[in-house]
């Protein structure tokens, strides 16, 4: 049985614009996501370029880690910011949390290690009229050997993130 030309060029026609369609609504699929992806990022991280002050907790049982941690981290922390213009200084007392701010978490037990990097932002409830916080961006890494080369080789690369995270949302309120 012989299907006639007509059918199969009309049937490939089909086949062509099914396709494109597909194609167009993968398409518009992927930039719907994207504009979500980018207004996600656009709560974690933007806060108009205002400077992030930070704050310190160091959980550890020897106190001569602790000294030496403090001793490297502020300035090397504090640097960074400043470099990358967006510093706000160090906040000893992190309450009540009425501004955006900067968390460096670094708790060791034993032989290992955990270290986290949050930002946490003052955010207002339009139903409740009232101000509070959350945190809207945070990393962190967890590794053996807590010595303080180890430590910062675990928490220097979030810090680098955060902060290229942070430029890139804020780049038109940077200027």
């Amino acid at each position: 049985m012989r299907i006639p030309s007509s059918i199969v060029i009309a049937f490939f026609g089909m086949l062509a614009l099914s396709a494109a369609a597909t194609a167009q609504e993968n398409q518009t699929d992927r930039r719907e996501a994207r504009l979500a992806e980018l207004r996600q990022e656009q709560f974690d991280l933007f806060t108009s370029c205002a400077p992030v002050a930070y704050t310190l907790r160091i959980q550890t049982d020897a106190r001569e880690l602790r000294e030496e941690i403090l001793a490297f981290l502020v300035p090397n922390v504090s640097s960074r910011l400043r470099v990358a213009r967006i510093h706000g200084g160090r906040v000893e007392n992190p309450d009540p949390p009425m501004r955006t701010l900067l968390i460096v978490t670094i708790h060791t037990v034993g032989y290992s290690f955990h270290v986290s990097l949050q930002l946490r932002k003052a955010l207002y409830d339009e139903a409740s009229r009232q101000y509070g916080a959350a945190v809207t961006w945070q990393h962190s890494a967890t590794g053996g050997n807590p010595e303080r080369a180890h430590i910062m080789e675990a928490l220097v690369p979030m810090l680098d993130l955060f902060i290229d995270e942070y430029l890139r949302v804020n780049t038109g309120a940077c200027k």
